[in-house]
């Protein structure tokens, strides 16, 4: 019988900490929200290990009963911080944006829905192009917008802060029709699956 010789770095590699190190999963630590369309007391959080949600009781713009919107916004930054336990620093982020545009009928007014993500502490893959919307001639435009988008992240430590800054626009002149861009809700699902 020929003895069998192991390194001790394969041994170390092989070891069940070193395994249980290596396997561990991404997990959502924090959610916060911080802008002028999400003001302290107008949204809740709720996150789990491996996802979060902004709900939002005020994240919009109206126009109408003689009060114009001309050319404003409103814009939140969502952050979700995120922990890297483990060797694996990847992870896709699937987003969700819930918002709801209305243009009266013969307005003249338009709309436009923004998100843009950023990632401190990594890299990030890109953001969706906006989505731009304007009343019609004889008929209202009424849109519920449920927007899903996944993002690709590397962290390049053991925690990662990605942000999706939500910015609404409405310009709305002729006052005398209701227009409204309204921002109900934001979330997130993090997955590794696949990827290490």
């Amino acid at each position: 019988m020929k003895p069998t010789l192991f390194s001790l770095p394969a041994l170390a590699l092989a070891s069940p900490s070193a395994l249980k190190q290596r396997q561990a999963a991404a997990v959502v630590t924090s959610m916060t929200a911080t802008g002028d369309g999400c003001p302290p007391g107008s949204f809740s959080t709720l996150v789990t290990d491996n996802s979060a949600k902004a709900s939002f009781d005020v994240f919009g713009l109206e126009a109408g009963q003689n009060v114009p919107v001309i050319n404003k916004s409103v814009a939140c930054d969502v952050s979700v911080t995120v922990s890297f336990p483990g060797s694996c620093k990847q992870a896709v982020m699937r987003t969700r944006t819930d918002a709801y545009v209305l243009m009266a009928l013969d307005a003249g007014a338009s709309a436009r829905v923004s998100t843009q993500f950023s990632l401190s502490g990594g890299a990030s893959g890109g953001s969706p192009p906006d989505l731009e919307y304007a009343s019609q001639a004889g008929q209202n435009t009424e849109v519920e917008i449920g927007r899903g988008w996944e993002v690709a992240i590397t962290a390049t430590g053991s925690t990662a802060t990605f942000v999706a800054h939500l910015e609404l626009f409405l310009n709305a002149p002729n006052a005398e029709f209701i227009s409204r861009n309204w921002l109900d809700g934001y979330g997130l699902q993090l997955t590794q699956e696949g990827l290490c």
